[in-house]
């Protein structure tokens, strides 16, 4: 069956062989001027000269010889006009332009409409500030607020917005296409007059704004125009299908409904395989390309093939899931999905999120938006291509510990990690000197150049980093330095223009295989067709779009609203499947999305087609397989002599048997390889559990005068945790001032406060020592001396009796009292066993019978936690040496070589371990 290109092609021949190079062919894309040349070659004898080809947007580049404006630039002439417009005491002039763009976006999308549309603007503008002023009907102006009076103004001024943006564009030789296609409509022959053509054949169109109803018109009248539709009987003939909507207006308008050519029976007359094919999950349906390629009918494998792709965000699975190297793809890769775009996104959300630390101003920038920068791909590969290098940069931040990072801290890691002056120069430029934009600019471009010399010949990333260096060189120009008053501005117009950008891939046009998207099917006919999230708010788009214009304004000037939208789409979608054989529309069956429907597009086709004979429909649903376990995964990690030997010699602690009794892998990870995950490195961990039990710890231990707690003032207690911080922790007394580490500050001050408050009131003790460290205990176990260590808090002489006291900054369980030494020893009841350790190995270096052990808890301290064995807190001689005996036979399980290191069973214990990703369990 021939496509439509080559009815085009033969009808050409036949029509205008003899002045070929004297008519204009009109595309509504690109893509079909390639293909129609093609068949043209085919039909024409040897040599014979072409037509000339345009798409439609190059077509009214040709006429008016104006070149189109980018969205930056439009956006960025429209909030100059803005500046202009409003005055000085308008509170709206020192709006910036990343704070003016949503509105002006809209204000751009429908000036071109109403361009279109060739709508009167001061009707359309005149009825809208009607309208909104109708929305205040029941208030005098007097009684307007401020805001409301400059929201009615502002609908008012439209007009002008509009006059001045094409008054500017027009005085730079540049114009948007709207503005362009009415300028030919509202004096067609001004135009045509300049052009050398005979004829003007448009192919391919459906739906036509009313400038180019308008232009085409006029060259009917003169009888300049040639009109070829492609359409199906099917669709057009029924008054009630969207997808015939546009074609029968044209066919009343251009062809006062008489009979066109070029309109089949395709639907009804061609055979016809039509597979739905459900998937789970988006990526499900690239992962099955493979087997429906295979699926095709073998006489048709050789055919032209396309897979249509509604879905960009699937174009790199679709990569990775088959074979494309004979694949013409004319999507292009989306350059803000690339992973240096990303980088750069990263980057500018680092500045975006930084804090003024001090009074003159200095930033520091948050530590997960830094450490984010530096570990990405891009940035750690141009700090070094050694591994063991890129993880000492990340251990030297690590080590930092720092909520907040000033660029002296930023500069002084650079020394640590012996990175090239130069290079973290560059880097402190581009992520703490961003004040000036031309400076800054400049240092991007510089950084992406580098970046761009580690990468290799032919990678994508390369031609993405290419790209993105000469984007920054196109902001820089279209930004002026008046538009730049903050940092958003700029991130604001590289993330909005990056939108738009994609890479292109390199192109094999006349391939048997196509990837591409809707719109670019327009005019191309494929024997098999492959259609991905066939799904309902995909296709179609349904309603998306905002606009300035309220809906009964729009359809009242007949501007485009969502449904007519729909109607192209449905168009696009069944002049597709009009000639195509084989046809599998797939869609993602995953209910966690919103996009999960089947498209309303397949259940019309499915209803509309089940009675024609030519046409087999299969509906069909995938799963994924469940993966059948051939034998149970070892998680056990055994002990080889090395390891036994680093156990003989380990100083055993608390902390070191209670997580070996709760997990083995856990304490092989933490003791044993010495892991520290990152984690590790998080506000909330590291400031609770660590900076503010250590700070509690330090200020109560010197808060100790001759037995006795000494009273100190709000102000010492700030003082000595300030001072405590900044020597201890590193983190300055300015970083202090803000957000959460104000907050933890508060937190540890108060703690201390009223623990103090609280002892003076109702303390009858005498302190004997605070953190003492105890590690001289030993144990003998098969022939092996092992170490004990522990750093007791505080031990108090109450009367004659001594108790160990253990601070605690946390939450507090009654755990310490326990029926049996059993118990403690179940890994539930770490804070009971850490007690009897403490009196353990306090008493054995003490040479002490009877001792008792209690918790203090800062969160309750009227609360008393008092280790109690079978409901008797005196933990005697006979205790201990129970104990003794309980903690050697744990130990002596530690050093065995013939016990591994097994994971718990507990599931709620593995979902918040530190090493969950890399136990694997």
């Amino acid at each position: 069956m021939q496509d439509f290109l080559y009815q085009v092609a033969t009808y050409l021949k036949k029509q205008y062989e003899s002045c070929m190079s004297q008519i204009c062919v009109v595309f509504p894309g690109k893509r079909s001027a390639f293909f129609l040349e093609q068949r043209l070659n085919k039909v024409l004898s040897k040599g014979a000269k072409l037509p000339k080809m345009f798409s439609i947007e190059d077509f009214w580049t040709e006429i008016t010889q104006l070149t189109p404006a980018c969205p930056e630039e439009q956006l960025c002439i429209l909030y100059q006009i803005h500046l202009q417009i409003n005055s000085e005491k308008s509170p709206l002039q020192t709006e910036d332009l990343s704070d003016f763009s949503g509105t002006g976006i809209l204000m751009l999308k429908d000036f071109e409409d109403i361009d279109n549309q060739l709508v009167n603007p001061k009707s359309i503008f005149s009825s809208l500030s009607t309208i909104k002023e109708l929305s205040f009907y029941d208030k005098r102006e007097e009684e307007l607020t401020e805001f409301q009076k400059k929201y009615l103004q502002f609908f008012k001024q439209l007009e002008i917005y509009y006059l001045k943006l094409q008054e500017k564009l027009l005085t730079s030789d540049t114009a948007t296409l709207g503005l362009m296609s009415r300028m030919v409509a509202e004096n067609p022959s001004k135009y045509i007059s300049k052009l050398p053509y005979k004829k003007y054949i448009f192919v391919g169109f459906n739906a036509l704004t009313k400038a180019e109803m308008t232009f085409i018109t006029y060259l009917r009248d003169n009888q300049l125009l040639d009109y070829l539709i492609d359409a199906d009987k099917f669709y057009l003939e029924n008054p009630l299908h969207e997808a015939g909507d546009f074609i029968r207006k044209i066919k009343e308008k251009l062809f006062f409904g008489k009979e066109i050519q070029f309109i089949g029976n395709y639907f009804s007359q061609n055979a016809k395989n039509i597979t739905f094919i459900g998937v789970p999950e988006a990526i499900g349906q690239a992962k099955i390309l493979e087997s429906v390629l295979a699926s095709i009918p073998a006489e048709d494998a050789n055919a032209s093939t396309a897979i249509v792709n509604l879905d960009e965000n699937l174009l790199l699975p679709i990569l990775h899931s088959m074979d494309t190297a004979k694949a013409n793809i004319t999507m292009g890769y989306p350059l803000q999905r690339t992973s240096c775009a990303q980088m750069l996104s990263i980057l500018l959300l680092s500045i975006s999120n930084r804090k003024s630390v001090d009074k003159e101003g200095h930033y520091s920038l948050y530590f997960r938006d830094l450490s984010a920068f530096l570990t990405h791909p891009c940035i750690e590969n141009l700090l070094s291509e050694s591994e063991e290098k890129k993880l000492q940069i990340k251990e030297i931040f690590l080590q930092n510990e720092k909520i907040y990072c000033s660029v002296k801290d930023f500069e002084k890691m650079g020394k640590e990690a012996q990175i090239s002056q130069e290079l973290w120069n560059l880097l402190t430029s581009v992520l703490y000197q961003c004040i000036d934009f031309e400076g800054y600019c400049k240092n991007l471009r510089q950084l992406l150049h580098k970046i761009y010399e580690t990468l290799s010949s032919g990678e994508l990333e390369k031609e993405a980093m290419y790209q993105l260096e000469n984007h920054i060189s196109l902001i820089q120009s279209v930004l002026t330095s008046n538009m730049v008053s903050n940092f958003e501005t700029f991130r604001f117009i590289f993330e909005y223009s990056l939108r738009s950008l994609s890479l292109p891939f390199e192109s094999m046009p006349d391939a048997h295989l196509q990837i591409l998207g809707l719109l670019e099917t327009r005019t191309l006919d494929f024997q098999n067709i492959i259609v991905l999230s066939a799904n309902e708010g995909i296709l179609p788009a349904g309603k998306r779009g905002n606009s300035l214009l309220p809906y009964d304004v729009r359809r009242y000037y007949q501007l485009p609203v969502y449904h007519a939208i729909d109607s192209i789409t449905a168009y696009h979608f069944y002049r597709l499947l009009q000639r195509s054989k084989n046809i599998y529309l797939v869609y993602n069956l995953d209910t966690t999305e919103n996009k999960t429907e089947k498209s309303r597009f397949l259940l019309q086709l499915q209803n509309e087609l089940q009675h024609f004979d030519n046409v087999n429909i299969t509906d069909k649903m995938m799963t994924y397989p469940f993966p059948q376990i051939a034998s149970k995964i070892c998680l056990d990690i055994p002990k080889t002599a090395e390891i036994v030997q680093k156990l003989q010699k380990f100083v055993y602690s608390a902390s070191s048997i209670n997580t070996f009794l709760k997990c083995g892998r856990w304490f092989y990870f933490q003791y044993l390889l010495k892991i520290r995950s990152d984690s590790v490195f998080d506000e909330t961990h590291t400031l609770q559990s660590n900076v503010i039990g250590n700070a509690v710890h330090h200020v109560l231990q010197h808060a100790v005068k001759d037995g006795k707690f000494i009273p100190l003032s709000k102000q010492d207690i700030e003082n000595q945790v300030s001072t405590f911080l900044k020597n201890q922790h590193n983190v300055p007394i300015e970083e202090l001032q803000f957000e959460k580490n104000h907050l933890i500050f508060s937190i540890i001050v108060k703690y201390i406060a009223d623990y103090l408050d609280f002892t003076m009131k109702n303390g009858d003790f005498t302190v004997e020592e605070t953190e003492q460290k105890y590690d001289k205990t030993k144990l003998q176990i098969e022939g092996t001396e092992i170490s004990l260590k522990a750093i007791i808090d505080r031990v108090d002489i109450v009367g004659n009796q001594r108790i160990i006291s253990d601070y605690k900054t946390g939450e507090v369980n009654t755990d310490v009292k326990i029926k049996s030494l059993d118990d403690v020893f179940d890994g539930k009841h770490d804070k009971a066993l850490q007690l009897l350790f403490y009196a353990f190995v306090y008493c054995r270096e003490k040479s002490m019978q009877n001792i008792e052990t209690q918790i203090i808890a800062l969160r309750k301290m009227s609360q008393k936690f008092i280790l109690q064995i079978n409901e008797q807190s005196l933990l005697t001689a006979e205790i201990l040496d129970e104990f003794e005996q309980s903690l050697t036979d744990v130990i002596t399980h530690i050093l065995s070589p013939n016990e591994p290191f097994s994971p718990t069973n507990d599931d709620k214990l593995c979902n918040n371990c530190t090493y969950k990703k890399m136990c694997g369990k």
